[in-house]
């Protein structure tokens, strides 16, 4: 968005267009509502009810999520917490965060390296497991060769 408006300013727009983003995450009705002489496709429900009023409440270019999005994007963005809000027609008190901008790429490829590194201790830990399980078998068919050897 910072692009466009540079974009357009140097066009000669004096109010760049600015946007407000509000996200949330939960069920909702989406489809074909209405009747045969008017028919909209759309959202409906309480949780777009809500990602409205984020919108409402959010920075001029500015994104804010409910705490059901942050929960499942939380590694990919950078955010601020902002206060609880009390949202018109929400009965409940709704957590948000700002979305201050994208986790970098060295970020990724840093956990990436460690879910790798966990990947393979797992894997040892595994194989180190297994190989005892097996010399632990080995020793008991001896033990039992021995006690038949022994008769």
């Amino acid at each position: 968005m910072k692009i466009l408006q540079e974009k357009w300013k140097k066009q000669g727009f004096a109010e760049p267009f600015q946007v407000r983003i509000g996200i949330n995450t939960g069920y909702c009705n989406v489809g074909n509502f209405g009747s045969d002489q008017r028919l909209s496709y759309t959202i409906i429900g309480g949780e777009v009810n809500i990602a409205q009023r984020l919108e409402g409440n959010a920075d001029a270019n500015g994104i804010l999520m409910s705490y059901e999005t942050y929960a499942l994007t939380q590694d990919l963005v950078e955010v601020e917490e902002r206060e609880n809000l009390s949202l018109k027609g929400i009965n409940r008190i709704v957590k948000c965060f700002a979305i201050k901008e994208r986790k970098s790429v060295k970020y990724f490829k840093n956990v990436q390296k460690k879910i790798h590194n966990k990947i393979n201790t797992n894997n040892a830990i595994v194989k180190e497991s297994s190989l005892e399980k097996r010399l632990l078998k080995i020793e008991k068919n001896i033990d039992l060769l021995r006690k038949i050897k022994s008769n």
